[in-house]
């Protein structure tokens, strides 16, 4: 079934929920961390840390796990998106969470939206409102958000979108497909892999992690693709990020044994896990001033 208008579905469901989940919950092993659980309906679940930055940790596309975990508890490198603290900023709060679940036109929308306030020690402060939503149907993710600063003095605000994936998702078959546009290494392993930057290969015991600079083109709705191909279990998944915001994509290869990921960053810095001698400083805003950043992530049967 591929028709999941409010239409088609009249009078076959007695409630959307009979098809879809969003539950907020509270974990029970001694952590007491709450999650945010979405099931689209369709294929797409996954969940959401609040006291994490909103970050997204599990991540199943048909019931198939795609991203890495290292634990319970995600940290800043697992996860299908990993939202860090931010450079120059020792304090962060998460000011409210609003979940929306409903039909919008012909639309049935998982919604969960919160404000992230971070501050430093010098009176800098950043105010971002963050927005994760998906659709019955429709298996894709939308990220989006608002960074404003309301504070009296300029702040740097270092923004990146870190997505991460793993076995299954990637393996030998897969390759990552993208328009035409110059590739940087950042690291003399990623000199060396040049050639196969766009290839995964099988777990290694010494491989040197790769970071690569990629400067997509935008298409007509000023938006930049990648694309990851995966025809072993027919799935394909495609980033998309407004150009003009997210002006970087920056690339690692981690392919060592147990530690077998790959991640994908738009981004208008450079981030801090990344080392290198190149320089993608953070822009600043002025006080008053804010700006707006989105990424899709569609996950698309082959």
């Amino acid at each position: 079934m591929s028709d999941f208008s409010r239409k088609n579905l009249f009078g076959r469901i007695s409630s959307a929920e009979q098809l879809v989940l969003m539950r907020r919950t509270v974990t029970d092993d001694g952590c007491g961390i709450r999650l945010i659980e979405v099931n689209n309906g369709s294929g797409l679940s996954y969940t959401i840390y609040p006291e994490r930055n909103m970050s997204i940790g599990e991540c199943f596309v048909r019931g198939i796990g795609i991203v890495p975990r290292c634990g319970k508890i995600p940290d800043i490198y697992t996860g299908l998106f990993a939202s860090a603290e931010l450079a120059g900023y020792e304090f962060t709060e998460l000011a409210g969470i609003e979940p929306f679940c409903g039909w919008r036109g012909e639309s049935y929308v998982m919604e969960i939206s919160g404000e992230i306030i971070h501050r430093a020690a010098d009176g800098k402060m950043l105010h971002r409102h963050r927005t994760i939503s998906t659709a019955m149907g429709k298996n894709i993710l939308t990220i989006e958000e608002r960074v404003g600063n309301p504070g009296g003095k300029d702040a740097d605000f270092p923004c990146g979108f870190s997505i991460n994936f793993s076995w299954p998702m990637i393996n030998e078959s897969v390759w990552l497909a993208t328009a035409e546009h110059r590739i940087t290494p950042l690291n003399e392993a990623a000199v060396s892999g040049m050639k196969d930057w766009c290839r995964i290969p099988e777990p290694q015991k010494d491989f040197a992690e790769e970071f690569f600079h990629h400067d997509l083109p935008m298409d007509r709705d000023g938006m930049a693709k990648i694309m990851l191909i995966n025809p072993e279990l027919k799935l394909a998944v495609s980033v998309k990020f407004a150009k003009a915001a997210l002006p970087h994509l920056f690339q690692c290869k981690q392919m060592q044994e147990n530690k077998y990921m790959l991640n994908l960053l738009p981004g208008n810095s450079l981030p801090p896990s990344l080392h290198c001698t190149s320089d993608f400083s953070a822009p600043v805003l002025v006080p008053g001033e804010s700006t707006g950043y989105k990424v899709i992530i569609s996950f698309e049967e082959l």
